[in-house]
């Protein structure tokens, strides 16, 4: 720890405390004494804030949001540069009552059969996003999205009945919008599909009802995969994931149609399958995303703009594949350089 007096030259140090960011944690980012900060910016003019005066520059949403979300006040405190003890009467001052031990893991309200049978395509669809996207950690799942994304959180929360809150996070200097929830049921139920801690190494797709199939792979592509656009008029759709997975989707791809059926490659530390001819990408689209309920907004825009480009002609109600309508030739399956 810094023992000289803080200089003039210290950056932010007053611009932090006006800001709201208290002594103590300025303190520990310096890693100078909480006395030392005080006593800088006395010497410097600037009024030094009571307890009381501090919480008033905190985000109440924030507190009572990760506190009803199942968060602790320990946590909380560490988070945002307070005690445990502060954040407990920061929240009585707001009649929250706090959590005993016991009844704080079912304080708040889910369906906690929600995937104890996959017979829907809600439940295939969550699934699989939450086996692409999802974060099991003991007794809770984690799921986060980029804020643009921000509503399929939402979807999430009304899909399971939960109450549980949803937050706005700051991840490595990107906004995030997330949903802890905590049941032993619901997650006992997920370890048993396959949504296990570490899964982007180990995850293996459950074996589901073949009528739900698309709709998990729809939720693994929307966490996972995605359909996109190049500037120069070239379409990719693709999914990364555990070797497991991907050779399970090559064979799934293979059965609708997609020939050849896709090579599963390394991708840094997991696989990758990626599509590039304009007939293939048509299949396995048509497939995951025709006439859906349920996906990210994002992904459903990208594949209804893929639907209409000019070269893209496949019958999917009739089943006439693009071979069957345009023949041979072997520029109907290459991309176009240009739309």
């Amino acid at each position: 720890m810094r023992l000289y007096p803080l200089k003039l030259t210290d950056p932010d140090i007053i611009a932090s405390y006006l800001g709201g960011e208290s002594a103590s944690r300025i303190a520990k980012r310096l890693c100078v004494s909480t006395d030392t900060v005080l006593l800088f910016l006395r010497r410097n003019f600037v009024h030094t804030r009571s307890l009381s005066e501090s919480h008033l520059t905190l985000d109440t949403r924030d507190i009572v949001q990760s506190y009803m979300g199942g968060g602790s006040a320990e946590k909380i405190g560490r988070r945002i540069g307070i005690s445990k003890q502060s954040v407990l009467g920061y929240l009585r001052a707001r009649h929250i009552k706090r959590r005993s031990s016991v009844d704080g893991r079912t304080l708040l309200r889910c369906d906690r059969m929600f995937f104890c049978t996959i017979d829907s395509e809600d439940k295939a669809y969550w699934l699989g996003f939450l086996m692409a996207d999802g974060a099991v950690n003991g007794n809770q799942v984690c799921l986060s999205v980029a804020s643009i994304d921000g509503e399929h959180i939402h979807k999430f929360r009304r899909a399971i009945g939960s109450e549980h809150a949803i937050v706005r996070v700051n991840c490595n200097g990107k906004e995030q919008v997330r949903i802890t929830v905590t049941s032993k049921a619901l997650i006992a139920d997920l370890r048993l599909l396959g949504v296990t801690e570490r899964k982007s190494f180990t995850a293996t797709p459950p074996s589901i009802d073949a009528c739900l199939e698309r709709h998990f792979w729809r939720g693994m592509v929307d966490g996972d995969g995605y359909i996109t656009k190049f500037a120069d008029g070239r379409w990719r759709l693709g999914l990364v994931g555990s070797r497991a997975t991907l050779e399970r989707f090559a064979h799934v791809l293979g059965n609708i149609g997609v020939v050849p059926i896709p090579t599963v490659r390394k991708h840094a530390s997991i696989f990758r399958i990626d599509l590039g001819a304009i007939a293939n990408i048509a299949k396995a689209s048509h497939w995951i995303y025709g006439d859906a309920s349920t996906y990210l907004d994002r992904k459903m825009k990208m594949y209804m703009q893929f639907c209409a480009e000019p070269f893209v002609a496949y019958n999917w109600a009739s089943g006439e594949t693009m071979r069957e309508i345009y023949g041979e030739e072997e520029e109907v399956y290459a991309l176009p350089h240009s739309v």
